[in-house]
């Protein structure tokens, strides 16, 4: 398994001389599996350098490129680099996306939407690329690309999905956006949970989280908040490292990778939370900020 980081900023892009290091780019993860599948994790800002590298040379330079992209969900910073992303515009390049199944609008629609002639010269259904949606669960469990691939409800509004992808030879997961529960429970369906089965459920999800996660090569964890900056914030749907370093100890991980770094956030600060998360973590568990970039090269004997 190869997987690679194109963006890994939340909430918005942004470009400042102290975020040289970590990148501005908002959230897009690369997977290539051991069968030679080829799956793309979220179309923020990151997909745009990413396509621009996959159409220098090789099949979807050429009209004979396919992969399959997950969404975790479609909040802006998770779509905003769709539009600019260059093999969907080429003959012949097969595209299926896979998102979690909304009450109240399709997914085809919300692509159609945000890509329109009002906000984009190049309106989503005339891009010249065949591209197929594909309406999820949490809770499901099938094939993509030569990997298996699990899901589940995290802890977000509306109905954002984690992922665990096995590709018979390594894992990799990814839980993000997602909030801490024992502070909120967001998500459709999560309105109104009676006071008496509360706890019940909060156990119940991070038993979930863990089982996503079980001897992982790579957790990919929401770490967007510090314990101390997420105080009065709970309610924006993210995470700290506190909480990413728990589930990774848990579940037996092998790397955690911390995700979704904060706007105002530069090099220095994501750095100590990389710093203070490995002072928490034992020997066993190894934790990386996320930078653009960064890349994993899991194969046999890769640790």
């Amino acid at each position: 398994m190869y997987v690679k980081f194109w963006g890994v900023r939340g909430s918005y892009p942004i470009a400042r001389p102290d975020n040289t290091h970590f990148g501005g780019n908002t959230p897009c993860i690369e997977i290539k599996t051991k069968s030679g599948g080829h799956i793309i994790i979220d179309g923020g800002t990151g997909i745009r350098p990413l396509g621009k590298e996959l159409v220098k040379a090789g099949p979807f330079r050429d009209g004979k490129g396919s992969l399959s992209i997950l969404m975790s969900h479609t909040h802006w910073d998770h779509i905003v680099g769709f539009p600019f992303f260059k093999p969907f515009d080429l003959v012949g390049n097969t595209f299926t996306i896979y998102a979690a199944r909304l009450d109240f609008i399709t997914l085809k629609s919300i692509f159609e939407g945000f890509q329109n002639s009002v906000y984009f010269p190049v309106p989503f259904e005339t891009l010249s690329a065949s591209i197929q949606f594909k309406e999820i669960r949490p809770d499901m469990t099938f094939k993509v690309e030569g990997a298996t691939v699990t899901t589940m409800q995290l802890n977000h509004p509306n109905v954002t999905l984690g992922y665990r992808i096995d590709d018979g030879e390594h894992v990799f997961t990814i839980l993000s956006d997602n909030a801490r529960i024992e502070a909120v429970q967001q998500g459709q369906g999560r309105e109104n949970i009676p006071p008496d089965k509360l706890d019940a459920f909060k156990q119940a999800f991070r038993a979930q989280m863990i089982d996503m996660a079980w001897e992982a090569d790579v957790l990919v964890y929401d770490t967007m908040f510090t314990k101390e900056s997420i105080k009065g914030r709970e309610h924006w749907g993210h995470s700290s490292p506190e909480d990413g370093v728990s589930v990774g100890e848990a579940a037996k991980c092998k790397r955690l990778i911390l995700f979704h770094h904060d706007t105002e956030e530069n090099d220095e600060a994501v750095r100590r939370k990389e710093i203070d998360a490995n002072l928490l973590s034992t020997d066993n568990l190894t934790v990386y900020a996320a930078y653009e970039g960064m890349e994993f090269r899991l194969g046999k004997g890769s640790g």
